[in-house]
């Protein structure tokens, strides 16, 4: 991998808060909840609910990684949105899978689910929603230094849970480019956040609707 594709694919692996270490993107053992956490667990679809799609899931090692960083503060509301977690905004619970379709070995589908007290989970979709109108672009921080550049556009799709935004997102540096297309649904307290990326540059897609209606299924059957 040349230097410039494994920068952008460090800065893309920014906004997977949990993925398997296969990924080379990093886990953390589960840090929120364990209550909470358990029942979002037994939620994660499994590959038998979704057999139709072709895609095989696992459960990958959760983590309160780090939010990443917009240097615009106003723009910082369309990284918590697609990072399902807000700095400052402790979660009660957080789990995540990812799923692979073997055919298509540049994709990479990460799951996430993440449960919040109060009404903050509704507040992190609300300013997200709102911040994508004004920062369709913007720039942050990457590990190892420098900068990526973030072009984030809202796209038409199917309504999921109580709110939802599908939201594309190209992320680049050094000229090279990773997109990243987010279906984040909120069902009562809880973010489900469905993210396809192309780790090998290509265009992307839409995460599997299969997938993303299932697992909003399961996690209203939680209650």
């Amino acid at each position: 991998m040349r230097p410039n594709r494994a920068a952008a694919k460090a800065a893309a692996c920014a906004f997977l808060p949990a993925v398997l270490l296969s990924t080379g993107c990093g886990g953390s053992d589960d840090a929120a909840g364990a209550p909470t956490a358990e029942r979002l667990r037994r939620a994660l679809v499994t590959a038998a609910d979704i057999a139709a799609t072709g895609l095989t899931v696992a459960e990958s090692n959760t983590g309160a990684d780090a939010v990443p960083a917009a240097d615009n503060a106003a723009c910082q509301p369309v990284l918590d949105l697609l990072s399902a977690r807000a700095a400052g905004t402790p979660a009660s619970g957080l789990v995540a899978a990812t799923a692979t379709n073997p055919p298509k070995t540049a994709e990479l589908t990460a799951i996430v689910l993440v449960s919040y007290p109060h009404d903050d989970a509704q507040k992190i979709m609300d300013r997200g929603i709102a911040a994508l109108a004004s920062c369709p672009t913007f720039t942050g921080p990457i590990a190892g230094g420098g900068k990526a550049e973030y072009a984030a556009t809202r796209v038409p799709a199917s309504s999921y849970g109580d709110q939802s935004a599908t939201v594309k997102l190209v992320t680049t540096s050094q000229g090279e480019s990773i997109t990243a297309q987010y279906i984040v649904a909120r069902v009562g307290g809880t973010l489900v956040d469905v993210v396809l990326a192309d780790t090998k540059g290509g265009p992307g897609g839409l995460p599997a609707s299969t997938l993303v209606a299932k697992q909003i299924d399961k996690v209203k059957a939680i209650g």
